[in-house]
């Protein structure tokens, strides 16, 4: 049984938007708590208040536990009232009592038709309406906030809603060619949340130009428009760089049906939940704790996945990433895994230090970075 006696929820008491959860007590894997919050809608302009939720994970080790929002309702009209649940599930039994506890920070964005509610919908709304980007300007290399927390959760390398003519490659490399596609109707709607941003970094491995903060639209709904590639590595506790399926060298070899194409842009993410679960199902041989489809399952069910082949070219050739460049641009490092099989023994592999694209044997051991589409 949880021992929920010193876990605590508190409210900013500056901003009644933002809120902290304290958790204590868990022993085993699958157990639960959550904080319950309720938000009014205050407002006298008898306007309905559209809320996004959201929360930051802070913890002793992300291994052993995951953090979820839910809204009883996303849409409220004035003087109604809807509750958000902020969920915490251990979902590795902690080793110790220093794993057993974290801190969870969550809160919410409300937005009515006529702009931004403040402070949880206590104030007037502005006048100033949603100014929709086009497609006829192209966004790559603008910064993304995905789910409008104000967080940067990495950078445009595509855009769908501007798209591409003919076949791109990436430093010319054969093996690096990619196809955008121009999609016309049905995207989700963006805006600019913030006009101009610059990475901070202590060691200067990030691009230092300001680029413009995008957003989706609060209530938009359709096709994603842009892929975006996040800031940092994957790492965990215990690695660094991962195997891409370490026994699939000696025990059994890949049979490439998920293999690639020329143009394998778009493919990431099926790609990915595949390999994952072949890797669940041991298709390929016994599972190694190191081995990247057994570690970023979580990650992919909010949405992130290992690019294809097709994607990490575009990413380098839409950013210009060179082998003089890559890592004092976006902080990248030497080689990366993609989710394209480059035979029978061997994955695909952006070589940003060569500046083309090879093909690695799958026990080797590589970065992973992930991206993802909003």
């Amino acid at each position: 049984e949880v021992d929920t006696s010193e876990s605590t929820a508190e409210i900013d008491s500056t901003d009644p938007t933002q809120g902290t959860f304290h958790f204590k007590g868990f022993l085993t894997k699958g157990q639960t708590q959550s904080a319950t919050w309720t938000i009014s809608n205050e407002n006298d302009a008898d306007l309905y208040a559209n809320i996004v939720a959201y929360t930051d994970l802070e913890v002793n080790d992300r291994e052993y536990f995951k953090a979820t929002c839910n809204l009883a309702d996303d849409a409220i009209g004035p003087n109604e009232t809807t509750t958000l649940t902020v969920t915490v599930e251990c979902i590795k039994t902690p080793t110790s009592g220093t794993v057993n506890s974290g801190v969870i920070e969550f809160g919410f964005i409300a937005t009515s038709s006529a702009g931004e509610i403040e402070s949880g919908g206590g104030d007037e709304p502005t006048d100033t309406p949603v100014e929709v980007l086009p497609t006829t300007t192209d966004y790559v290399g603008c910064y993304a906030d995905m789910d409008r927390d104000g967080k940067i959760d990495g950078v445009i390398f595509v855009d769908q809603g501007y798209g591409k003519t003919g076949t791109g490659a990436w430093n010319g490399d054969s093996w690096s060619t990619y196809e955008i596609p121009k999609i016309e109707r049905g995207l989700k709607e963006y805006e600019i949340t913030q006009e101009s941003y610059t990475i901070q970094s202590t060691d200067g491995k990030w691009d230092s130009e300001p680029h413009p903060v995008i957003s989706p639209v609060i209530g938009t709904s359709g096709t994603d428009r842009f892929y975006v590639m996040k800031l940092s590595n994957f790492t965990t506790s215990s690695y660094s760089t991962f195997y891409w399926y370490y026994s699939a060298y000696s025990e059994a070899s890949l049979d490439d049906s998920i293999g690639t194409t020329d143009h394998d842009f778009g493919e990431g993410y099926e790609k990915t939940g595949e390999m994952i679960t072949r890797w669940n199902n041991s298709t390929y041989g016994s599972q190694n704790a190191r081995d990247v489809w057994g570690l970023i399952q979580d990650e992919y069910a909010d949405g992130w996945f290992v690019p294809s082949k097709g994607e990490w070219s575009a990413f380098g050739g839409e950013l210009g990433i060179t082998s003089s460049n890559y890592s004092s641009k976006y902080g990248l490092s030497a080689f990366y895994w993609s989710s394209s099989q480059g035979g029978t023994n061997g994955a695909y592999t952006p070589s940003f230090s060569a500046g083309y694209m090879s093909n690695f044997g799958v026990r080797t051991s590589g970065s992973v970075r992930l991206c993802a589409t909003f």
